[in-house]
C-alpha cells in the first residue's frame, strides 16, 4: 500500500555534468559560424561598395572636362563610407583627354586590411571592381 518514490537527486546531478560537456563541445562550433557569418558580411559590404565607387568614379569621368584625380576623389569618397583602407584605385587613360573614348576604373581591395579582425578567413584575398562606360561628347 505504500508506494516508494524515486528519488531524482542522481539523475538531475549527471545531467547537469552532461550539458557542460555538450555547450563546451557546441559552443567553439557556433562562435567560429558566428564570426565567420561577420566576415562574409564584412566581404560582401567591401565588395558592394567597391562596385559602387567604380560606379559613381566612371560616372565622374565620363562627363566633358573631368579630371583623374576627380575620378580618383569621387572613388575614395565613396569607399571612405564603409572604411575601406588601402584600396588601390586606378584610372585608363592616366589622362582624361577631350578625345578619350572611354574611361575604367578598377579597385582593388585587400581583405586583410578591410576585415572586422578575423583576418583568417580571407588573409590574401583582394576583391576587384572594374567598369568600363564611353564618354560623354559634347558636339
Amino acid at each position: 500500500m505504500h508506494q516508494q518514490q524515486k528519488s531524482h537527486r542522481f539523475r538531475s546531478g549527471s545531467r547537469r555534468g552532461t550539458s557542460t560537456v555538450e555547450f563546451a563541445l557546441a559552443a567553439p562550433i557556433v562562435f567560429v559560424m558566428f564570426f565567420a557569418a561577420i566576415e562574409y558580411s564584412r566581404v560582401n559590404i567591401v565588395r558592394h561598395t567597391s562596385d559602387n565607387a567604380a560606379y559613381e568614379a566612371a560616372r565622374r569621368g565620363i562627363i566633358p572636362g573631368a579630371t583623374a584625380e576627380q575620378v580618383e576623389t569621387a572613388a575614395r569618397n565613396v569607399l571612405a563610407t564603409a572604411f575601406i583602407l588601402n584600396a588601390e584605385v586606378e584610372i585608363l587613360p592616366d589622362v582624361i583627354e577631350d578625345d578619350s573614348e572611354e574611361i575604367t576604373v578598377t579597385i582593388h581591395a585587400p581583405m586583410a586590411d578591410n576585415s572586422y579582425g578575423v583576418r583568417a578567413f580571407f588573409p590574401t584575398t583582394v576583391l576587384t571592381s572594374r567598369i568600363t562606360m564611353r564618354r560623354e561628347t559634347v558636339e
